[in-house]
């Protein structure tokens, strides 16, 4: 009786192995968890666990994790600042959140403390600045007291160092725009970002 069943091997095509980085996924944009980047601009979801990798360097993290709450809402909402409790209470309304779980590398984490340090230091020095301001104002009993106005003065100079102390140097990435999908950064380091995918 003839038979039907061949006992030949059959050889099947080999899958081509897909190049998937070390932190990514090869699926699409819309259906993948992240990050991605666009030219220096780092994308994610709202709510992510970045790679164990140093977001400004690439070094090893080492496991750890700076958790950090972003809100975002339109620039153009800054124009009701003058009406400030209107501004207040429609940001509340309308801005959207991220929670991101960040990496840095010890030295990055060392030099961040101690900008930190440094804006804390500023901090006291210009609430102590008005503080002695207003005093020395009250006590004189006189407005135009030269050394009042100077203590002023050097109070909004320290604010002003502070926020760009704060904005430039301490805050480890800054958000762009959020939406419901999607969150967008800057300040991400571009040997982290280099290797990332970018959208589709």
């Amino acid at each position: 009786m003839p038979s039907f069943i061949s006992t030949s091997p059959i050889t099947l095509p080999l899958a081509r192995e897909a190049s998937v980085l070390p932190y990514s996924t090869p699926l699409p944009f819309e259906h993948s968890v992240g990050p991605w980047r666009r030219g220096m601009t780092l994308i994610t979801t709202p709510a992510i666990v970045l790679p164990d990798r140093c977001v400004k360097c690439n070094t090893p993290a080492e496991g750890f994790r700076l958790k950090r709450t972003f809100y975002w809402h339109p620039p153009a909402l800054f124009l009701l600042l003058p009406l400030i409790l209107v501004f207040g209470v429609v940001t509340l309304l309308v801005r959207k959140k991220a929670t991101i779980e960040i990496g840095l590398c010890p030295a990055h984490r060392k030099t961040r403390s101690r900008w930190m340090f440094a804006k804390a230091m500023v901090s006291l020095l210009a609430v102590g600045l008005l503080a002695g301001g207003i005093a020395i104002a009250i006590i004189s009993q006189h407005t135009r007291d030269q050394a009042a106005i100077v203590m002023i003065i050097s109070f909004g100079v320290l604010i002003v160092i502070g926020g760009i102390i704060d904005i430039g140097l301490t805050r480890v990435l800054i958000p762009t725009r959020i939406d419901d999908k999607f969150a967008w950064f800057r300040g991400a380091g571009a040997e982290f970002l280099e290797p990332l995918p970018t959208p589709e």
